[in-house]
């Protein structure tokens, strides 16, 4: 499904830089070595291998790997072409070879000691939940429609204090910042309700999605490129670094606007005196591209739909396209209808989004192709009708008295639609002063 989103990886981000700010990236070692764990095994080998010797443009195997690794590196200017051979860039072999011999890479962060009274192994393990709570509520804030969650919808009592044990609400965007950026890359609405893109948001592994806002966030809180090449050489010297840690930050850094964005994102805590404290979530970021996925969802061809988790983000996922019926511990159960569909394309999420989405987390990967056609046909139907603001005449007394207030909406060009058999009679909004005057004049 190709992504709504400009700037989804940071390949892209770097791309879209001048040649002069992507220069600048290049030369610094930590950005260099760093990269490599952006690149799949296939890019890294071959990368490895530029190192030592040439390649031979027209030896190269045509397949699709090499056609995608070559183009990713050709992005970001990390190969030339010379006849009929490919180089690694000169700046960007030379800084390689000084980040592998340099044993330690400081530039903004430098580890440091605390005081270990204060911060014992217990306030380190709710630091690190409250990290993790921290990103799961923002998630919940995008999607969650609060009456999923009430007591409308059968839910066992035991179930309903545990569900609401956190909060009876998601705390909608408690950062200023991620509030604010939420909104900007277009995730939320005004009034926050989820929109198409949060909806593809949604879909995207947390890695994926982490990379999306802190990219966003870059753009959003830069004033500069020379600020965009600064916030970048951050998070990747991050990734040189132990999570778990302390550290300490160089005093000129002026990284305070981008670290509220991380500190927002659970990546990490800020303390006094120009020290953070870097969370395991921040691993996240630079794990293989080959994550395992776990999942969930029964989908049956009577579009019955049984979810097994507990996760309220996920269960507000599918209240977004269905009609939620039962949660219990660990089993939500749903409906998809013609209408819960409607209200999803209503608000600009797609057939293709949801059938993907079903089909990313369908148990032992069955979607029957009977229930992903029907969502596509009720796509098709949704889109061939229009609304129009009516109002609706009806409890005609005999047809004498139908047939004036028709002709009258006929002559005024007031008329949407009408039924002589049932004496109905649908006019237009500008009309019903008028239509109404009329009626209480001749009827």
């Amino acid at each position: 499904m190709k992504s709504g989103f400009q700037y989804n990886d940071p390949i892209a981000f770097v791309s879209q830089m001048s040649n002069k700010s992507l220069e600048n990236l290049l030369t610094n070692p930590i950005f260099s070595v760093s990269l490599l764990k952006i690149f799949d095994d296939y890019t890294v080998q071959f990368i490895f291998d530029l190192l030592t010797q040439t390649a031979n443009i027209f030896k190269l195997p045509n397949t699709k790997e090499v056609s995608t690794t070559l183009k990713s590196l050709k992005t970001v200017n990390l190969i030339e072409k010379k006849g009929k051979n490919i180089f690694l860039n000169d700046i960007f072999r030379k800084s390689l070879l000084i980040g592998f011999s340099t044993i330690e890479l400081n530039n903004i962060f430098t580890e440091t000691t605390i005081d270990e009274n204060k911060f014992t192994p217990d306030t380190i393990n709710e630091i690190e939940t409250n990290s993790t709570n921290k990103y799961n509520n923002l998630l919940r804030s995008i999607v969650e429609q609060p009456k999923v969650f009430h007591n409308e919808i059968n839910i066992s009592n035991k179930y309903n204090n545990i569900l609401r044990s956190s909060s009876d609400q998601p705390k909608f965007f408690q950062n200023e910042i991620i509030k604010n950026l939420i909104v900007f890359i277009g995730l939320v609405d005004k009034n926050n309700n989820i929109t198409n893109k949060g909806f593809e948001f949604s879909l995207k592994t947390t890695k994926e999605q982490l990379w999306i806002l802190i990219l966003y966030g870059i753009k959003y809180i830069s004033k500069s490129q020379e600020e965009e090449v600064n916030f970048i050489f951050s998070i990747f010297e991050l990734s040189m670094k132990n999570a778990s840690k302390f550290y300490k930050l160089e005093k000129k850094s002026n990284l305070s606007s981008f670290l509220k964005i991380l500190y927002g994102l659970g990546l990490c805590e800020i303390y006094d005196n120009n020290i953070i404290y870097l969370c395991k979530s921040i691993d996240i970021l630079f794990k293989s591209y080959k994550d395992t996925k776990n999942t969930f969802l029964i989908i049956e061809t009577n579009f019955k739909l049984y979810a097994y988790t507990n996760d309220r983000y996920q269960i507000s996922l599918i209240s977004l396209f269905s009609n939620i019926e039962i949660i219990l511990p660990g089993l939500v159960v749903g409906i998809i209808t013609e209408e819960s569909l409607s209200v999803a394309f209503d608000k600009g999420i797609t057939a293709q989004q949801i059938t993907h989405f079903l089909q990313s987390n369908a148990k032992n990967n069955y979607f029957s192709e009977t229930v992903k056609e029907q969502i596509f046909i009720w796509e098709t139907k949704k889109e061939r009708i229009t609304s129009v603001d009516s109002y609706l005449y009806s409890g005609f007394l005999n047809l004498s008295d139908f047939q004036k207030v028709l002709n009258f909406c006929k002559q005024r060009n007031y008329l949407i639609e009408m039924d002589e058999n049932k004496r109905l009679i649908v006019g237009k909004l500008d009309g019903h002063a008028d239509i109404k005057n009329f009626i209480k004049e001749n009827i």
